[in-house]
């Protein structure tokens, strides 16, 4: 079952990842999936974010949508493939749109 983020404190995750949530047991799990594009520092900060918080994900999914900028998207690879907290990322070889980028992101959430 999907609820809403109920707590004051994740009020800034939720503005800034889509997250899929359900409770087990009175536990809250959650996934986050966000796409990697542009700015590597916004990705890692949102990570750290996300597992600093008092409820920390169960998963971390990147979609990595590559933006012009070379430079930051082998940055942001290199930050998926070495960080464990990152669960999964897939690693699109052309701009998909964001949309597109999301839902795959939302896919690959378990």
């Amino acid at each position: 079952m999907y609820g809403e983020i109920l707590n004051e404190e994740h009020t800034s995750l939720r503005e800034r990842f889509k997250s899929f949530l359900y409770y087990s047991g009175g536990k809250m799990n959650y996934s986050i999936a966000t796409i990697g594009y542009k700015s590597f520092d916004n990705i890692s900060r949102r990570v750290n974010e996300a597992y600093n918080s008092t409820h920390p994900p169960k998963e971390f999914v990147i979609v990595i949508n590559p933006y012009g900028d070379s430079t930051e998207t082998d940055k942001i690879i290199e930050f998926a493939k070495s960080d464990s907290r990152v669960t999964r990322w897939a690693i699109l070889s052309q701009n998909i749109g964001c949309a597109k980028a999301f839902n795959l992101g939302f896919d690959l959430c378990k």
